[in-house]
């Protein structure tokens, strides 16, 4: 299986609009207001110009997914889809897995990461518990999943 990370780039910002505004992505969305695409490019720039750890995961060229390291004062949130046709294949794990190689190779990067998720998305809680994160309660509907790198 030839799956592999590239960063993401000015061309990916209609791909990333179509991905952010599927169904399944807005469910599990902390926000469910559907982006219109002046925002998403607004967004968009905003997160190019930050030049933080952003990539999208591509399967023999096609891309499957997106994975994107915002630096917080607790280390890298991690924010992660999977294109609606590439969901169910274990590419959840796998582009969690391949980011953290990406962000360990500059060990400047903060060595602590962390994910939310809601806790009926038991898909995504289970991609991260699979790279060996901790899980805890963040809040009542909420789950945060912690790890320590290197």
């Amino acid at each position: 299986m030839d799956l592999h990370l590239r960063p993401v780039s000015t061309s990916d910002c209609e791909l990333l609009f179509g991905w952010v505004n599927e169904p399944e992505v807005r469910k599990n969305s902390f926000s469910h207001q559907m982006v219109d695409l002046e925002s998403h490019k607004i967004w968009f720039q905003k997160k190019i110009n930050e030049g933080l750890p952003w990539y999208i995961l591509e399967l023999a060229g096609q891309p499957s997914g997106v994975i994107r390291f915002d630096l917080s004062e607790n280390g890298f949130k991690i924010n992660f889809s999977i294109s609606a046709s590439q969901r169910g294949k274990g590419f959840g794990k796998e582009i969690i897995r391949l980011g953290l190689s990406e962000i360990t190779k500059n060990p400047q990067n903060s060595n602590f990461v962390f994910g939310l998720v809601k806790k009926q998305n038991i898909a995504s809680a289970k991609c991260f518990l699979s790279n060996q994160f901790l899980q805890n309660d963040y809040d009542q509907n909420t789950y945060i999943f912690q790890k320590k790198l290197g």
